[in-house]
């Protein structure tokens, strides 16, 4: 009897020693839960937030960017007319200035020609 008593005994206490260590496993292991709910879990929401700041501020500089880009297009498309009409108006100015030489140069002959003609009658 008295050795059933103490095998009774003996199982109660490795019972109770084999729960008391399940327990601490446990609880060792809701510790390092708890860490990284609240040290890593913290972490990457404040890494997604982070991001999600990024993008939107990304996003409102592509849409100025493109903003810029179209606003540097039209500036682009203005300057190339104006070149073109600057380039005619060159164009026109020279027929202009090249006619009004010819028609001097062709006045200057002339009154030359008369001139040597007169010399040529002096002389005669």
């Amino acid at each position: 009897m008295e050795q059933l008593f103490l095998l009774t005994l003996t199982g109660i206490f490795a019972l109770a020693a084999f729960s008391c260590a399940k327990q601490d496993d446990v609880d060792n292991l809701q510790k390092q839960i708890d860490e990284l709910k609240s040290d890593q879990i913290a972490t990457i929401s404040s890494q997604v937030s982070s991001i999600n700041t990024s993008i939107t501020n990304l996003v409102a500089m592509d849409t100025e960017l493109k903003g810029y880009i179209t606003t540097l297009q039209g500036q682009a498309r203005d300057l190339a007319k104006a070149d073109e009409d600057l380039g005619k108006s060159i164009g026109e100015l020279k027929t202009e200035i090249y006619g009004k030489i010819s028609a001097e140069k062709t006045a200057l002959l002339q009154e030359l020609e008369s001139k040597r003609s007169a010399l040529q009658d002096q002389i005669n």
